[in-house]
């Protein structure tokens, strides 16, 4: 089944920091993934925080409407990052960094390629 539940979300403050202040980037317009190997194990998960700035998008209205879309990409192409042998335990962050908003079917076609990035970078790490 292809859901995305609240064990797959990064909730953790102290997670977060590590995240962004040890963490690696992957950078495909209109996306950057930050990503790192948790210290301490998940039981094989990946969990997973979308981030869309305030500062390029004044209104939580716009924000939610593409954390929703970036959402339920994400939803859609997880499957790749979870067929990553030995490298299952990890935390990743998806900023939008375009000052614009995109179709869905922008978002997933632009997530889908930067997650198969992620994905190569991964096996060859």
């Amino acid at each position: 089944m292809n859901q995305f539940k609240k064990t797959e979300r990064l909730c953790s403050i102290v997670d977060i920091d590590k995240l962004f202040s040890e963490g690696k980037a992957v950078n495909r317009f209109p996306f950057k993934i930050i990503y790192k190997n948790p210290s301490h194990n998940l039981g094989n998960a990946v969990q997973v925080l979308i981030s869309v700035p305030k500062r390029k998008f004044k209104k939580a209205v716009h924000r939610n409407l593409l954390k929703r879309r970036i959402r339920e990409a994400y939803r859609l192409y997880k499957f790749n990052l979870q067929e990553v042998p030995g490298k299952r335990n990890l935390h990743i962050a998806i900023v939008y960094i375009d000052s614009e908003i995109r179709s869905f079917n922008d978002i997933r076609e632009d997530l889908k390629l930067i997650l198969q990035k992620l994905n190569l970078r991964l096996r060859q790490a």
